[in-house]
Order: C-alpha cells, then structure tokens, then sequence
C-alpha cells in the first residue's frame, strides 16, 4: 500500500506526461496488490492485521518517506525501479520459498500474480530510466549515483524484507 501511495503522490510532480502515466498506473497496480494480499490475511481474533502489515523496521519507514519525498523524475524511477522494486520482489520470493504449498496455495497463487506484474512494472521502468538517460551526456552517471545512494538507504536498514 506504501509504494501506491509513493507513485500516486509523485505524479502530479514528475513534469514528463509519459512517466506521469507509468507512475500513474503502476501505483494503481500496487493499490490492486496490496487489496488482494489483504485478502491472504487470516481473519481470526487472535490475529493482528496492523501487526502483519507493519514495516518490519521503524528504519525501513523512515527510508520510505525519504524515497517519497525525491523530487527528481531520475532519482524517482531509480528509487521505485531499480531499487525498491527488486527488493520487494526478491522479499516476495524468499516468503513464497518459506510457505506451505498445501496449507498456503491460495495465498502463494496471489503472490505469484502480484510478483510477475511487479517484475513487469521493474522491466518497464528499467526502460523508463534508459529512455530518460538518453537524453544527455552524464545522466548515466547520475543513474548509478543515485542507485549507489538509495541502495546504501535500503541497506543500513535491512532491506525491505527484514
């Protein structure tokens, strides 16, 4: 629901009409995601569902509202695209690795879907990021920097799937 909320709120900034609409859609994508795993949630009284759906870490919020608050379409794409995305991806993965496929396969056919349309949002905003970076001498430098800087983010606090 947090990453809905990142791409949602950066639309009506990011100044290209094309990555205004990648955003745009993709943070409808992860709206829809976050729905259908809210689904997966057992729904007894002995279980939490602000406890199952908190950040792991209080570190991990922070790192989320300083990537929320970029204001580089780059810096943006990098963060959502390079970084993140990837992240969460192999986060999902590693919980899927872990699941019983006989008491969990409704919840594991659900993440499948989710990952396989969030490996096809990473692969279009991959794209995104080439098509910004030639558009100038150095930006593939600025690229790499600011996946350098916001990886090094992710990392000081475990990751997203800590």
């Amino acid at each position: 629901m947090r990453r809905f909320e990142i791409l949602g709120g950066w639309v009506s900034t990011v100044p290209e009409p094309e990555m205004k609409l990648l955003l745009a859609r993709h943070s409808v994508h992860h709206g829809w995601h976050a729905e259908l795993l809210n689904g997966c949630l057992p729904s007894t009284k002995d279980h939490d569902p602000e406890r199952s759906t908190a950040a792991p870490t209080a570190g991990l919020v922070e790192v989320l509202t300083r990537v929320e608050g970029e204001t580089g379409t780059l810096e943006r794409l990098v963060a959502g695209y390079q970084v993140l995305g990837p992240a969460v991806i192999a986060a999902y993965d590693r919980f899927v690795d872990g699941m019983n496929p006989a008491s969990d396969a409704a919840a594991r056919r659900v993440l499948h879907v989710v990952m396989r349309e969030q490996v096809d949002q990473v692969t279009e905003g991959l794209a995104a990021i080439e098509t910004l970076a030639a558009g100038g001498s150095g930006i593939a430098d600025a690229v790499a920097i600011a996946r350098d800087r916001l990886s090094g983010m992710f990392a000081e606090v475990g990751g997203v799937g800590s």
